[in-house]
């Protein structure tokens, strides 16, 4: 469904959305038919970005202030409201206002057709603005975004629209405008004091904003311009307007003046009201004297009238800081341009640190070929983790639409488009703006991906396998053989398209090591140890990180797959992640490099627990690890079987306190019990196939081969029914998972339930008779009983939501989970089953929830976060930026290009 028609949903009872007029970097203006009042009205839609980070009530109550605006120069607020809930039960919720659809066209249409206005003209509406202004501002609202493309012209006659919209989102927003990427006002009309960002902005800030209006209406251009957002700013900050007079003589000296004065850098310089403003417009008398500097003049040092005396006020720190920001930003602006491998001409090297904003737990980095454009994936202060980008032009990061709980970007070889990773997909959206797409679903998370230089596309799944997908699209290839290699992260396509470099966890499971595939055999070997994220440099190097944050080169023939020589280091305090041996760093052709330093806050580690009735913890005694899933009491309660790191399979005598190895070496998953308790029954992923085993207890002899499926069927074992006959299990894609029975004695597989749609996490009763499971049909997870082995009739037990559905020891209750809350459901499950009374057990800990045969206690996995002292004695995580980098590795490699 489009945003349009979601639109239309959502607002069905009230407006009849007909088109999309227009859109602008805060909101998106629909042309509806107002249905109560039969007229036309312009619906403003806030961008979803936007919305999410400023909050409904909050932005509902401040744009309040601006409904008892009623001058004949504003354009009035009609209405306000979020909205809607869809027919399927999701939200898209909508953040909007509307107001009078106005026939005719905005000053910025004008000016873009005539370029200048005629002096009376551009007086006149200058001076209506004024007055709309004035009245405004004795009602305590600045508009903070005065510029053409806010004042409709309606019968020649202006109406200023958009009145106290900025005000605001800037309140509601509070001081987390930065994550949205946008900035309140428009660069060329910014008064000094808003484009350094301060909060408190006075009525002479619009009038600053005016007098930029009335400058470009006369002269034909606003007072200052630039290639880019960054020296647009500057040149608020530090240079003086050319005079008006000096552009365009027809214009009276008493309007020349009164803009000049509008203009004053120091507030206190400027008229003190809009209405002292158009009063001096109106009268011939009016004469006010400036000097004006040339730019050459100011960065020689000489005096910027009023500027010194603002810098005196106590903000000298701020902008002088903003200044040096902006000058990187255009050193970087302009480097941006340079052709790749351009370090013969110029071996300077800049390093300066990028702005995070209120970004926190940066990630995965990418900038572009020519070095334009940066993208990283990062935290919206209590939002979700998106990908945001800053081009080289702008000062801040925005957030990039349609990229929620996105991570490992990459750029695609001639920097068009953006391709990312959400859980077991990969997308892509173009670098430029726009809507996102599906380039691979896939059956299992993915971790990390990369695109060659001609299109192929790599990537590792959490199966521990590499795939491939060629450049015109399609299936994935399974390139990666060794079934026995498991936690396989960053591969990367060599230029030849004949080799993959990758990095794997080492066999002792102790840090990582770099390996090279070899695509026509399908054979790795190892290239490097202690080392990962390998990335191969033109020069004839390869790159890659270490434990200790340091980037090393060495030689390497990517013919011969061979290394040729000694590493060097090349570059310090580049963040790694431990999670995955992943370099936060990222290098464009030009030599443009960016990276992050600081420390990166551990994994999350996890151990098990107990829990009573109402969700009071019980120690069992058990370390923390990395990973641990899928807990299951034994039937008499006395052992605990679980998953645990990278797939291995134990088991814990909660009596003795004792721990045994059931199956090791990693990619096996999800054990259950048999149903006497004698041996513990699991799946693993081998190289061509998904196994279900069956291992006893005395581990006198090896696992028993159960049944094999391919391996992109995926073979999930779920339960033993209480005779042992049957063990319930699930295959097929992971989305679309159907179960089946394996019937232990005969070895032979019947379908229990075959959909288009997911049915998984089958649980047999303990009587034999009746089985829960999930199942997606309804478009979300909800859990339904049927009976066993003869599914029959389904009853719907969940009503909003619910997984992990789990029978209690007497079959008289049924557990499931929705968010944090544990649900129990009395139910008949004899000849009938009947759900007899259904309430909230506890809300809490409740991850891989098992109940215990005793009926007062279950096992769940705790998630173990760092301390306070731990974090405090994290570095924090600071962006850099280095540009023309090759002229140093060069000096550090002991090369120089020919």
């Amino acid at each position: 469904m489009t945003d349009i028609e979601r639109l239309t949903t959502a607002l069905a009872d009230r407006y009849t959305i007909e088109r999309e007029i227009g859109a602008g970097g805060m909101a998106t203006v629909y042309l509806a038919l107002d249905r109560k009042h039969d007229r036309h009205v312009a619906v403003k839609v806030l961008r979803p970005e936007l919305a999410a980070v400023l909050g409904a009530e909050r932005f509902l109550l401040e744009i309040k202030t601006t409904a008892n605006l009623q001058h004949p120069h504003i354009l009035p607020l009609f209405d306000s409201g979020r909205s809607g809930r869809q027919a399927d039960g999701r939200t898209d919720e909508f953040l909007y206002y509307v107001m009078p659809y106005i026939e005719g066209e905005t000053l910025r249409d004008k000016l873009d057709r005539e370029t200048q206005l005629g002096v009376e003209e551009a007086v006149a509406i200058a001076s209506d603005v004024a007055d709309a202004l004035d009245y405004a501002h004795r009602h305590d609202v600045i508009h903070r975004d005065i510029k053409p493309e806010n004042i409709l012209l309606h019968d020649g006659r202006p109406i200023v629209a958009d009145f106290g919209i900025a005000l605001a989102v800037s309140a509601a927003g509070g001081g987390r405008m930065t994550e949205t990427g946008l900035s309140l006002g428009t660069p060329h009309y910014m008064s000094p004091e808003q484009a350094t960002a301060e909060k408190d902005l006075t009525a002479r800030s619009d009038v600053y904003s005016l007098g930029c209006v009335l400058y470009e209406m006369l002269t034909g251009d606003p007072p200052h311009t630039g290639a880019a957002a960054q020296a647009v700013i500057m040149r608020i900050l530090t240079e003086e307007p050319r005079s008006i007079s000096d552009v365009r003589r027809s214009v009276p000296p008493n309007v020349s003046g009164a803009v000049m004065k509008s203009l004053q850098k120091l507030p206190a310089d400027r008229f003190h009201s809009a209405a002292a403003f158009h009063k001096a417009l109106a009268d011939s008398t009016f004469s006010y004297q400036s000097s004006v500097l040339s730019t050459a003049q100011v960065f020689s040092g000489s005096r910027v009238p009023g500027f010194g005396s603002w810098l005196a006020d106590g903000r000298s720190k701020l902008v002088l800081a903003l200044v040096g920001v902006l000058v990187m930003a255009l050193v970087w602006a302009m480097a941006s341009g340079a052709p790749a491998n351009s370090t013969s001409g110029d071996n300077t090297v800049t390093r300066f640190a990028v702005d995070l904003g209120n970004i926190s737990e940066p990630g995965g980095i990418a900038v572009s070929p020519d070095g334009s454009l940066l993208v990283l994936s990062g935290q919206s202060p209590g939002g979700p983790r998106l990908l945001f980008r800053r081009r080289s032009d702008q000062l801040e990061f925005e957030p990039i639409p349609d990229t929620r709980q996105s991570h490992s970007p990459v750029f695609s070889p001639d920097g068009e488009w953006i391709a990312f990773v959400t859980d077991q997909e990969i997308r892509q959206i173009p670098a430029g703006g726009g809507r996102a797409s599906s380039i691979v679903k896939h059956a299992a998370p993915i971790s990390s991906v990369h695109w060659g230089q001609d299109g192929t596309m790599v990537f590792a799944s959490d199966r521990g396998l590499l795939w491939r997908v060629p450049p015109d699209g399609g299936d994935p290839e399974r390139i990666l053989e060794t079934g026995e290699i498991s936690g396989v992260f960053w591969p990367r396509m060599l230029p030849n398209g004949r080799s993959v470099l990758f990095t794997k966890i080492k066999p002792d499971r102790i840090g990582y090591e770099i390996r090279l595939l070899d695509l026509a055999s399908g054979v790795s070997r190892t290239l490097l140890s202690d080392a990962s994220d390998a990335r191969f440099l033109d020069r004839g190097w390869l790159l890659y990180a270490t434990p200790g944050q340091a980037l090393f080169a060495v030689p390497f023939d990517p013919e011969k797959g061979e290394i040729m020589g000694a590493p060097v280091p090349v570059l310090d305090q580049v963040t790694v992640d431990s999670g995955t041996g992943g370099a936060r760093f990222a290098m464009a052709d030009n030599g443009t490099v960016l990276y992050l330093t600081g420390d990166m806050k551990p994994l999350t580690q996890r151990t098990l627990v107990e829990v009573d009735g109402r969700g009071h913890e019980v120690s069992l005694r058990l370390p923390t690890r990395a990973y641990y899933g899928v807990p299951r009491w034994s039937p008499d309660g006395q052992r605990l079987t679980w998953q645990q790191d990278v797939g291995d399979i134990w088991v814990y005598d909660r009596v003795t306190g004792s721990r045994d190895l059931i199956a090791s070496g990693g990619g096996h998953y999800n054990p259950i019990w048999m149903h006497d308790g004698s041996a513990v029954i699991y799946g693993t992923r081998a190289h061509d196939s998904t196994v279900i085993y069956r291992q006893s207890l005395d581990l006198t002899q090896g696992p028993e081969v159960l049944l094999a499926r391919p391996v992109m069927d995926f073979a999930l074992p779920w339960s033993v029914s209480v005779d042992g006959r049957y063990l319930a299990y699930g295959t097929g894609a992971l989305d679309a998972q159907d179960l089946w029975l394996f019937d232990l004695s005969t070895k032979e597989s019947t379908a229990y339930l075959r959909a288009d749609w997911a049915e998984v996490a089958l649980d047999i009763s303990p009587n034999g008779r009746w089985a829960a499971y999930e199942s997606s049909e309804e478009g979300r997870t909800e859990i339904f009983v049927r009976a066993f082995p003869d599914p029959g009739e389904a009853f719907k037990v969940s009503t909003s939501g619910g997984i992990g559905a789990r029978w209690a020891a007497d079959g008289k209750r049924l557990y499931y989970r929705n968010a944090d809350t544990v649900w129990v459901v009395s139910v008949r499950a004899e000849d009938d089953f009947g759900i007899l009374s259904q309430e909230v057990q506890y809300v809490g800990l409740n991850i891989g929830l098992d109940p215990h045969p005793d009926g007062e206690h279950f096992v769940v996995v705790k998630p173990v976060v760092p301390n306070d002292e731990q974090d405090a004695s994290l570095q924090p995580l600071r962006l850099s930026m280095v540009l023309n980098w090759f002229a140093e590795l060069e000096q550090r490699l002991g090369q120089t290009d020919e």
